[in-house]
């Protein structure tokens, strides 16, 4: 009886090892989750900081252009917050001093490091591109309806 109560106690140690190792697996699997984010999100994101930049630069040349320079500024700002969305979201090894940059950003920008922070980050971003949205320029419509979605 005693011989059996320790083999049962030894297979429910072993099971339990096994289960361990499963759940820290799983945990281990949702934290890179969390902090990559998944490919989807970050190809949307990708794209809708390229049509940032692309948007927010044609606006800041004609704002320069026309003397507003408040909207000026605020196309800056949204320049700024698109190359941000390209750098997190495009491979540091793709682009020139992207790992140095990026390391950069996290240090000084610490949302940035959880997807979900990226996705406020990118909130905030496509409410500032809304804000700027003017009904002459479809690009800018479709960029801040595009930034605003992710």
């Amino acid at each position: 009886m005693a011989n059996e109560s320790t083999q049962l106690v030894e297979q429910t140690k072993e099971r339990l090892s096994v289960v361990g190792s499963a759940v820290n697996v799983k945990i281990r699997d949702f934290a890179k989750m969390a902090k990559e984010g998944t490919t989807s999100i970050r190809g949307l994101a990708l794209i809708s900081g390229l049509a940032l930049v692309v948007s927010s630069f044609s606006d800041f040349v004609k704002n320069i252009l026309t003397l507003h320079f408040i909207s000026a500024v605020i196309n800056f700002y949204t320049f700024f917050i698109g190359g941000v969305a390209i750098i997190m979201e495009v491979d540091p090894k793709a682009i020139p001093y992207g790992e140095e940059v990026r390391a950069w950003l996290m240090k000084y920008i610490g949302i940035v490091q959880l997807s979900t922070g990226r996705g406020v980050f990118y909130g905030v971003a496509g409410t500032l591109a809304i804000s700027q949205t003017q009904t002459d320029s479809p690009l800018n419509c479709w960029t801040s309806k595009l930034s605003l979605t992710i």
